[in-house]
């Protein structure tokens, strides 16, 4: 859609989408390009609602795992993105008893070495879709379903 060298095409476009595009620091005014073909793959991909209130991007989606529960999911994409590696929690249900998350709520999706800056928001969006499936089965089994990173 826009080559390396259409940043300002693409932040003109970001612009008629409504997004706001009145400060430097934004991650989207920075990477257009990049934030296009994320917009769009969360778009094609997914039912998530996006929004841009205080210089984040914030994807919010609910999500029905295979036992019929809906999560509700946010995921916050701070100034420092693609560098730093977005934040998710879970809105809905309120989840008290959870394991691979952190100490402030948001989920433990990967070792922080792990993350790339190369992987998309999408990504972590399906990484979610995991968790809450993962998060089901350790309600019924006590075993979680998959490979685990042990963070202390």
């Amino acid at each position: 859609m826009f080559g390396r060298d259409d940043k300002e095409s693409a932040r003109d476009y970001l612009r008629d989408l409504g997004i706001p595009m009145d400060s430097h620091s934004y991650w989207w005014v920075k990477y257009p390009i990049r934030a296009i073909n994320e917009i769009q793959k969360l778009v094609d991909n997914t039912n998530a609602s996006i929004y841009f209130p205080d210089g984040e991007m914030i994807c919010e989606e609910i999500i029905w795992t295979n036992f019929g529960t809906p999560y509700r999911i946010r995921i916050v994409v701070h100034d420092s993105h693609p560098f730093v590696m977005p934040c998710v929690t879970i809105v809905e249900p309120v989840i008290t008893n959870a394991v691979h998350r952190w100490n402030d709520g948001k989920l433990c999706l990967m070792h922080p070495d792990e993350y790339d800056s190369r992987m998309s928001i999408l990504e972590f969006r399906n990484m979610t879709a995991t968790w809450c499936f993962c998060h089901d089965v350790y309600q019924q089994t006590s075993e979680w379903p998959a490979a685990e990173y042990i963070h202390t």
